[in-house]
């Protein structure tokens, strides 16, 4: 009898157990992604897609380097499908141009050290802050004007993009325009209307 109860009471536990608990298998069997715990951020998603962005370089035209616009692949954005400003901007002061651009005559007059300080944010009036570090900073004109404007005008090539406002390392900080004056206001491509490539004057 107590043989009985014994068996009773192990074959009831196992069933509970059984019940309650993660059912073996065989063999491994894969996780799928709604039981597996995420690690990653929205930024793996998109690793490594591209899309196409305009980008200003420069291009000699016999007397001055020009702005001259031209369809790239950059990365897209972190949760977009489609290149943001600030994927485009770490593009232009990237490796671009490559040997490719180069053959075609494009160039760029932003130093090879100029970097973002920090992401570009937007306002609600599409006003973009750059933070920059300094070697754009150091250079002189003319060649700082082509400078910031390759970096304004590649800025407001994005619809959302208004004008664009500089930081030098956190610090608010008046950009050369076009005709050689600094100004402490957005700017807009318009401001470098006189270097672009079709401009004759």
């Amino acid at each position: 009898m107590r043989i009985r109860t014994a068996l009773a009471a192990a074959g009831l536990l196992a069933a509970l157990v059984a019940g309650c608990g993660v059912p073996a298998d065989d063999e491994p069997r894969a996780i799928s992604q709604d039981q597996e715990p995420s690690q990653e951020t929205p930024e793996d998603t998109s690793e490594g897609m591209t899309g196409t962005a305009t980008l200003f370089l420069t291009r000699f035209d016999g007397t001055d380097n020009r702005l001259s616009p031209v369809e790239l692949e950059v990365p897209v954005g972190a949760s977009s499908t489609l290149p943001t400003p600030a994927t485009a901007l770490e593009a232009l002061l990237g490796d671009i141009p490559d040997q490719a651009l180069q053959a075609d005559g494009f160039g760029s007059a932003i130093p090879p050290n100029t970097r973002l300080v920090s992401a570009p944010t937007l306002d609600r009036d599409g006003v973009l802050t750059i933070d920059i570090n300094e070697p754009l900073y150091r250079m002189q004109a003319p060649n700082s004007s082509v400078a910031f404007g390759q970096i304004v005008c590649t800025a407001d090539a994005f619809d959302e993009v208004t004008s664009v406002r500089f930081n030098l390392e956190g610090v608010a900080r008046a950009a050369p325009m076009g005709d050689g004056e600094s100004s402490s206001d957005p700017l807009a491509c318009t401001a470098y209307a006189n270097l672009l490539e079709a401009a004759t004057g």
